[in-house]
């Protein structure tokens, strides 16, 4: 376990990721770090159960939050930050440059795109359609587990209040991470505003959209990607936020040949990135929840009925045991 004894895990790895697989943010900096190439390590925080909220973990990161990059002593926070930070100190040979050079015309087109992006709201989209049914008839996620995620989301209260009276000298952090809680819980649940959020995204799609239309149809940018001929972070960003759509069910409405097509072109075309089959989750099945978790996550989405022994004996049996992915 990675807090046993408050020790860091890893010690002769230089990179360490500290991550969920289902996480939006950790998925975006897992795939920075295979696109560049970079060795790296791997520590599952099972937020499931809390890990995020344990000291040893407050001490590596008082958000309390995942992805967290372990860079020899170094240790860098938030998944912006880290990519950034990737970029500035990981993108001489052997390693992959992920931006077009500062100079160029591409790198101004590529910075507003990458960060109009990252600033949407993806926590409300994810939780707050998960609390409103209507939108999430298409979803690529089965009912309990849908329930799952809801219940786990709103018990992070009570993670936080058992860590703050377990370790009071936390307080001050536990306090203010429980302030930032509480706006989050009461913000995905007001229809309006998550309503509100996902007509934010439209607009952002169309202009992605229109982008995109402007590469495609100039003979010396056909090819291009996003922003530059080359893949970049902007890509990373686009690729996980529409990744996250598919998994919710909301790509029929937002993209299709006949609405958004060339973000529909974009979407297939980045389904054939290895990094993005490698990071990205698109299903999720009963099976993955072995990789989400374990016997932890079993629990938690209410599978204790069953036993979890019967559920993982089926699993085996049936060789369901990889992330299933749209291909």
């Amino acid at each position: 376990m990675a807090g046993q004894n408050g020790k860091l895990p890893h010690p002769n790895a230089q990179l360490v990721l500290y991550y969920y697989p289902l996480s939006y943010y950790s998925q975006k900096v897992r795939m920075a770090l295979l696109e560049k190439g970079i060795p790296h390590a791997l520590e599952f925080i099972d937020i499931n159960s809390g890990e995020n909220y344990e000291a040893w973990f407050v001490k590596l990161n008082p958000e309390c939050e995942v992805p967290v990059l372990r860079d020899g002593t170094r240790v860098v926070a938030d998944s912006a930050r880290i990519i950034d930070y990737l970029e500035e100190n990981y993108s001489d040979a052997p390693y992959a440059a992920l931006s077009p050079p500062k100079s160029s015309i591409e790198y101004h087109k590529f910075k507003y795109l990458r960060e109009a992006i990252d600033a949407v709201p993806v926590e409300y989209i994810t939780y707050g359609t998960l609390k409103q049914p209507a939108l999430l008839e298409k979803t690529k996620v089965p009912n309990f587990v849908k329930k799952g995620l809801g219940d786990r989301f709103f018990q992070r209260q009570k993670f936080i209040n058992t860590q703050m009276e377990k370790h009071p000298e936390y307080s001050a952090i536990f306090s203010k991470k429980l302030s930032r809680v509480l706006d989050s819980d009461n913000n995905v649940g007001n229809t309006a505003m998550v309503n509100a959020k996902l007509n934010e995204l439209e607009s952002l799609l169309d202009r992605i959209e229109e982008h995109l239309r402007l590469n495609s149809n100039s003979a010396d940018r056909k090819n291009w990607w996003l922003c530059s001929e080359k893949f970049t972070t902007a890509d990373i960003s686009l690729s996980i936020l529409l990744s996250r759509c598919y998994l919710l069910g909301l790509a029929p409405r937002f993209w299709s040949i006949s609405r958004r097509p060339y973000l529909a072109m974009y979407y297939q075309r980045i389904n054939e990135r290895p990094s993005f089959q490698k990071v990205a989750i698109t299903h999720i099945t009963t099976s993955d929840l072995l990789q989400l978790g374990g016997s932890t996550i079993l629990y938690a989405y209410g599978l204790q009925i069953m036993g979890v022994a019967t559920v993982l004996g089926a699993l085996a049996i049936g060789g369901y045991v990889l992330m299933k992915r749209r291909r």
